[in-house]
C-alpha cells in the first residue's frame, strides 16, 4: 500500500459521506487525541449540513457495540477507536443491513466486508504510533468533505500523544495550521514546541487539558463539554479547573494510600486496590494514575 492509495481511499469515503441525507452518529474515544477528532469531524458535517449525534466511549465492549448499533442507524462513523474491534462492528452492520466508516490508528484488526471501510494508515505502510496520531487521521479524511485549515490546529494538539517532533503525515495539519497562523513553532531542548496561538498554550498541555475534562469528566459530560470547547476555540476555564482539581484530590489521596500500604506483589505481577477511591471517573483515570506508579 501507499500513500497515494491511502490518499484515495478517504477521498472515496468522504464522496460516500457527502452523498447522506440521515443523520449519522460519531462514536469517539475519550482522550484528547478522540475528542480532537471528534471536534475536527464534528465541524466538517457542521459546515457540509450533515446532521450528527455525538457519542463518547471508553472501550468498545461488545455491549456496547451492540447498544450502539441497535439505533438503527444506516452509517457509523468511529474516530480514533474502533479498530480493534472491527469485527464485532463487522457483525453488527451486517446484522443490521447498515455500514461502518472507521478512522483509527490504533493496531488494527483485518476484516473483509463490502460494509466496511477501514481507513487506519496501519493498513496503507504508516505507523499509528509514531506517524499519525487520531486526530490527523480524521482531518485527512474530514477534510475531503468540508474546508478545514481552521480546525488543522486541533490535529496537532491530538497528535500530542505521540512522543517527540510531529513527523511524516502528522506533519500536514501542522503544516495547514502554521500557514493560517493557528500555531507556532518553536524550538527548545533540540526539540519542536508548538504554540497554540489564539489559546497562548502550548499544545501538549492542552492535550493533557482535554484528557482530564474526558476522563475525570466522563460521567458528568466532560467529552460533550471537550468537544464544544474545541470547536468554538475557547477553554473554559473554570470547568478545566474543576476537572483538574478532582484529578490531583483522588490521585493524592491514592498515593497517599500507597505510600502507606505498597505495591501489592503476586508472583510477576504488581497490584493495589483503593477501593472506591475512582469511582465515578472515567476508567482512563486510573490508566493515567498507574502510569505515574
Amino acid at each position: 500500500m501507499s500513500m497515494e492509495e491511502y490518499l484515495e481511499a478517504l477521498r472515496g469515503a468522504a464522496e460516500e459521506l457527502r452523498s447522506v441525507d440521515f443523520e449519522v452518529p460519531i462514536i469517539f474515544h475519550d482522550d484528547a487525541d478522540g475528542l480532537c477528532s471528534a471536534a475536527i469531524a464534528s465541524t466538517a458535517l457542521d459546515r457540509a449540513g450533515i446532521k450528527h449525534e455525538l457519542y463518547c466511549v471508553e472501550k468498545l465492549h461488545p455491549a456496547i457495540v451492540k447498544l450502539i448499533h441497535s439505533k438503527g442507524y444506516k452509517l457509523y462513523i468511529y474516530l480514533d477507536i474502533g479498530s480493534g474491534r472491527a469485527d464485532l462492528i463487522m457483525k453488527s452492520v451486517e446484522e443490521r443491513d447498515s455500514r461502518a466508516i472507521i478512522v483509527d490508528h490504533h493496531d488494527p484488526r483485518r476484516v473483509e466486508s463490502e460494509r466496511i471501510i477501514h481507513l487506519n494508515p496501519e493498513l496503507y505502510g504508516f505507523s499509528g504510533e509514531t506517524d499519525v496520531s487520531g486526530s490527523t487521521a480524521t482531518y485527512l479524511f474530514m477534510r475531503g468533505l468540508s474546508r478545514l485549515d481552521d480546525a488543522a490546529w486541533m490535529a496537532v494538539v491530538g497528535s500530542a500523544e505521540i512522543p517527540g517532533d510531529l513527523r511524516s503525515l502528522n506533519r500536514v495539519p501542522l503544516e495547514d495550521a502554521v500557514r493560517i497562523g493557528d500555531v507556532e513553532v518553536r524550538r527548545a531542548r533540540g526539540r519542536e514546541r508548538y504554540l497554540i496561538k489564539f489559546l497562548k498554550k502550548p499544545w501538549n498541555k492542552l492535550s493533557s487539558t482535554l484528557t482530564a475534562m474526558g476522563s475525570v469528566g466522563y460521567y458528568r459530560g466532560g467529552p460533550y463539554l471537550a468537544v464544544e470547547s474545541l470547536k468554538r476555540r475557547a477553554i473554559e476555564e473554570d470547568r478545566v479547573k474543576e476537572f483538574e482539581e478532582l484529578r490531583r484530590k483522588r490521585f493524592n489521596q491514592a498515593f497517599a494510600i500507597l505510600a502507606k500500604r505498597g505495591l501489592k506483589v503476586d508472583g510477576m505481577v504488581q497490584w493495589f486496590h483503593l477501593g472506591d477511591l475512582f469511582k465515578g471517573l472515567g476508567s482512563k483515570t486510573i490508566g493515567t494514575f498507574t502510569s505515574m506508579l
